[in-house]
């Protein structure tokens, strides 16, 4: 027994998929997918649907995205590295001053 394929106009589809008409007119014409004309409307099957949604996942993920959470903290470690460097020799560094502090003082 077959099962009957659903179809979706363009703006269920951008509703469904969280995008403008505009936006799916574009993937649309991109893949060049053609829909059945029903009405005075184009009809598209939802393996269309499918693969519109694919392809929008696939190129938002692809825009280019600010750093991650990661590469910051990442980033803040080499940070904090260099500032408990300079910590570490000015802490050498400190009984050094203090004997001088006693040398003139006397």
């Amino acid at each position: 027994m077959k099962q009957e394929s659903k179809y979706y106009n363009q703006t269920e589809i951008a509703d469904l998929l969280g995008v403008s008409k505009a936006a799916i007119s574009r993937y649309l014409k991109k893949l060049n997918v053609s829909g059945i004309e029903e009405n005075k409307s184009k009809l598209y099957p939802e393996t269309v649907l499918k693969q519109l949604k694919k392809e929008i996942k696939s190129e938002n993920t692809n825009k280019n995205t600010p750093p991650s959470t990661i590469q910051l903290l990442q980033q803040q470690i080499e940070q904090l590295k260099e500032e408990n460097k300079t910590l570490i020799k000015l802490k050498i560094s400190l009984p050094n001053l203090e004997n001088d502090k006693a040398h003139i003082i006397v």
